[in-house]
């Protein structure tokens, strides 16, 4: 099966072994006529896909609400948090599926470069200090090289259950 990921996303995600994810949003491919959770599953992954609009099979949930699902190796965040407002329950909700020892994985507009889409875009200074108050070691946090549509890319390993807390929201970049 072709992989429908784009760089940024896939070279986040990187060599992770996983068997289950929880991903943000419903994204689908184009260019490849298929859904990320077509691809996973059929990877043998078992994937949840969550969205607002339950396209492509994923479940209906408005992410600015809280919502239990069981927790996940990997939660994916492929640029859908910028398009909540406000903020904390999606990040709350993020913590909270992802499992100790599993993996935050985000590719995430750069204030600036994607003047046309979202709304909150989070910094680099944001993703430690979420990391930080959240449990999570930052395995990799780098800025995207393909302009004019960049991405800050994280890898986090959650490793202690901590309660939620956001970051200080200051530190978002609102849309130009």
């Amino acid at each position: 099966m072709i992989d429908p990921l784009p760089p940024d996303e896939r070279s986040i995600l990187g060599s992770i072994k996983f068997k289950s994810m929880i991903e943000l949003g419903d994204k689908y491919s184009l260019r490849h006529r298929l859904s990320y959770k077509e691809f996973f599953e059929g990877e043998g992954i078992q994937h949840t896909s969550v969205d607002w609009n339950g396209a492509h099979g994923a479940l209906r949930m408005d992410l600015r609400e809280l919502h239990e699902l069981t927790p996940a190796d990997v939660v994916t965040n492929y640029g859908c948090t910028e398009h909540v407002d406000p903020q904390g329950m999606v990040w709350q909700n993020i913590v909270n599926w992802v499992k100790t020892d599993g993996y935050l994985v985000c590719a995430t507009p750069i204030p600036g470069d994607w003047p046309w889409h979202g709304i909150h875009y989070p910094t680099g200074e944001w993703y430690v200090q979420f990391c930080d108050l959240n449990g999570f070691h930052i395995e990799e946090l780098s800025m995207s090289k393909q302009r004019p549509k960049r991405n800050w890319c994280l890898r986090a390993k959650k490793q202690t259950d901590e309660p939620f807390r956001l970051p200080d929201v200051e530190m978002f970049k609102n849309n130009p």
